[in-house]
């Protein structure tokens, strides 16, 4: 080899060495690589948003979905957990709107929740009760001195994202099956 090419490769090896370190990694399990990769490139489809759907969001809801994915891609769990939860509203508002045919705007997932519990509004009691669980998430991330470390782990994260994918789809079903019958 030419001796100047291997000082520019001993180079680029001391520059990426020097940048490896300072940096976290996150090794994809073989078994989840497809997940994340899903995960990564199209989020709202991972998550059950289909395209030209029952659910519009905005650009800002749009850009949680990827941030969840980037952060619980890379194992920041409490960035992911709050993005994924932060999307999961822009959902749950969406929803709302579908269901009620009035503006979410200005209500919190709270609100939101007590109107949907409403009988006649036919929610489903599995989608609300998970909807539920995931707003008290929502409520302990907004108060981060009341977080308990142990459950802003890479679990929690899995179990916030595995969470609100099932809700994500519970609410695209209930969507679909009421355009359904109104037809």
């Amino acid at each position: 080899m030419h001796p100047r090419l291997r000082a520019l490769a001993r180079r680029v090896e001391q520059i990426l060495l020097e940048e490896a370190s300072k940096r976290p990694t996150f090794v994809v399990l073989r078994e989840r690589k497809g997940e994340i990769e899903s995960m990564l490139n199209e989020p709202l489809g991972f998550f059950g948003i289909p395209e030209n759907g029952p659910l519009e969001l905005s650009p800002i809801g749009r850009e949680d979905f990827f941030e969840a994915a980037r952060c619980y891609s890379v194992g920041f769990s409490v960035a992911s957990i709050m993005f994924m939860l932060r999307a999961t509203e822009e959902v749950l508002r969406c929803y709302y709107c579908q269901v009620t045919k009035h503006t979410a705007k200005g209500k919190n997932w709270g609100n939101l929740l007590d109107i949907l519990k409403i009988p006649v509004l036919k929610c489903p009691q599995e989608l609300i009760s998970l909807l539920s669980d995931l707003n008290q998430k929502r409520n302990a991330a907004m108060h981060p001195k009341e977080q308990i470390p142990a459950e802003w782990n890479l679990d929690s994260a899995r179990k916030v994202l595995e969470d609100s994918r099932r809700a994500i789809k519970m609410m695209v079903h209930d969507l679909n099956k009421r355009t359904t019958e109104n037809s």
